[in-house]
């Protein structure tokens, strides 16, 4: 769960996805590991760059620590460690999303897991953000919807491409 030192302004768990936003105190420094079973997402919300660096530990990625974009998604089981130097307060949210949602041993290219580009899904988790802080009818319905949303999102960009050659139109 998040650390207690980090303020909640809201939460919800529905149908096993849990999303949170936290407002994170200034910090002088980062250096820490993350890796959970389920896949994790992290958005980005202030409006200063985040100035973090990280630098997934796996047998198959060979690269050194790269500057972490708005979203970064941490496939399950893949620890992820981040770094930085003096951060000001910042605010996040924080997506877990089912255990049953995974991608298989390999399949996820690491180094775009450290700054996911995309519309949908920065859109998805802007949504998400709005209903956890200001909860109202349905916000269960919308919070399990768009984490689905999120992990189908990220399967298709990261996936391989496999799905647009499942999807072809008629010439």
């Amino acid at each position: 769960m998040v650390e207690d030192r980090w303020q909640i302004l809201g939460e919800s768990n529905s149908g096993d996805v849990w999303v949170a936003v936290a407002e994170h105190p200034r910090v002088e420094s980062i250096d820490r590991t993350h890796c959970e079973t389920r896949t994790t997402l992290g958005f980005w919300m202030s409006s200063h760059e985040n100035a973090s660096q990280g630098r997934f530990l796996a047998n198959e990625w060979h690269g050194r620590h790269e500057r972490l974009g708005a979203v970064v998604a941490i496939p399950g089981g893949s620890p992820l460690h981040v770094r930085s130097s003096a951060l000001p307060e910042r605010r996040m949210l924080h997506l877990r999303l089912p255990e049953r949602l995974r991608w298989g041993s390999g399949t996820a290219p690491l180094d775009s897991c450290l700054d996911v580009r995309s519309d949908v899904i920065t859109k998805s988790l802007s949504r998400l953000a709005l209903e956890v802080v200001r909860p109202s009818f349905g916000t269960p319905a919308i919070t399990e919807g768009l984490g689905l949303l999120v992990f189908g999102e990220l399967q298709r960009l990261l996936g391989g491409g496999s799905a647009s050659k499942q999807h072809r139109g008629k010439q």
